[in-house]
């Protein structure tokens, strides 16, 4: 995980975590909730960049895609 900065290794670790309990990807809402942050745009950049840095893959249009 080198190059990630804390707030992007936190959320990738609640995202893994989330997934592994329920099955399903958290929406940017139980994110923000989950890593303490304050706004789900601090949230939705976030997982904006991490997908940049080829972390995760987002697919549009779809729900908690």
């Amino acid at each position: 995980m080198d190059g990630l900065n804390a707030d992007e290794r936190e959320i990738l670790h609640c995202i893994e975590r989330y997934q592994n309990q329920f099955g399903r990807t958290p929406s940017y809402e139980e994110i923000r909730v989950s890593t303490g942050m304050s706004s789900k745009d601090h949230v939705y950049r976030d997982v904006r960049t991490l997908e940049e840095k080829g972390y995760l893959h987002c697919e549009r249009g779809i729900s908690r895609g």
